[in-house]
């Protein structure tokens, strides 16, 4: 059977487009609505095959990027590092954000579980803060690589092949 290299790479694309859902939930801290000036919790889930965890395969490396399209409208504020360590990218070249800035547009968010395993879902709790009334958006992307090592385990062995030796006495 050949097998074309780029099915692996359009397979992976395709695994983190269908089989990894990334959602949000927004809700206040207190009350029943979000006023100006007051911070409100989000929380970023994100679902590794949540349908089929047969399916699945283990994604390492996960790193969570939310932003608010409008920071005349609300804000991000960085979460302590139990939470999760924010950076301002995504290569984590720039030193990590201070836990408890706030007034930030987007931030770049890796946890202390950085695994998702199949028919994983993890929550990971934020704060934001409301600036000025209105609607607006936020965005929440999940990054991560497929577990080479769990797609393609090492040092895999055969089924043993036993054969009796008759040996004359």
């Amino acid at each position: 059977m050949a097998i074309i290299l780029r099915d692996i790479h359009d397979a992976v694309v395709d695994y983190f487009s269908n089989q990894v859902v990334a959602s949000i939930t927004v809700e206040p801290l207190k009350g029943n609505e979000i006023n100006p000036g007051e911070n409100f919790n989000i929380k970023l889930t994100a679902k590794n095959s949540a349908d089929n965890k047969d399916q699945g395969v283990q994604i390492s490396n996960v790193c969570y990027y939310v932003e608010v399209d409008h920071v005349g409208r609300a804000t991000l504020t960085v979460p302590d590092a139990s939470t999760a360590v924010a950076y301002s990218d995504l290569n984590q070249s720039s030193k990590p954000l201070t836990p408890g800035k706030t007034g930030l547009q987007f931030m770049f968010l890796f946890p202390p579980d950085n695994i998702l395993e199949p028919g994983d879902t993890d929550t990971l709790p934020i704060e934001g803060e409301a600036v000025k009334g209105g609607t607006p958006t936020l965005t929440f992307r999940l990054y991560g690589n497929v577990d080479l090592g769990y797609l393609f385990p090492v040092k895999q062995t055969s089924v043993d092949f036993k054969l009796d030796v008759s040996i004359v006495s």
